[in-house]
């Protein structure tokens, strides 16, 4: 009995290497170059804050600041004093002010009655 040869099917030859999945022009090894190049520029920018000498100062360094609720009570102390030397420059006194208030709030009043 004679033995055939089958002809194999598909292409003959089938490259397999790197250059058949994925080339490199010139302009794509020009364009990951500058990447790489400004990514590692980058990190080196980074790199104080990512350094572990840095962090510690930070955290003490926020450690020494005031509470928020003391900042708070100093900010609105000042503007109180602020607000009392205007109205000593501009004559209106503790008592102008709650009588203007009451006239407004009596004009609210006639305008919207309670239900």
């Amino acid at each position: 009995r004679k033995r055939t040869r089958r002809k194999r099917r598909g292409t003959k030859g089938i490259h397999q290497h790197f250059e058949s999945f994925l080339s490199f022009g010139s302009l794509s090894t020009v364009v990951l170059g500058i990447f790489v190049v400004f990514y590692v520029l980058f990190l080196l920018g980074l790199r104080p804050l990512l350094s572990e000498s840095e962090a510690q100062t930070l955290g003490e360094s926020l450690e020494a600041l005031p509470a928020p609720g003391e900042r708070v009570v100093e900010v609105a102390s000042r503007l109180r004093a602020k607000f009392r030397i205007l109205r000593k420059e501009s004559g209106v006194s503790e008592e102008d002010l709650f009588n203007e208030a009451a006239k407004e709030h009596d004009m609210n009043r006639k305008v919207r009655p309670q239900k």
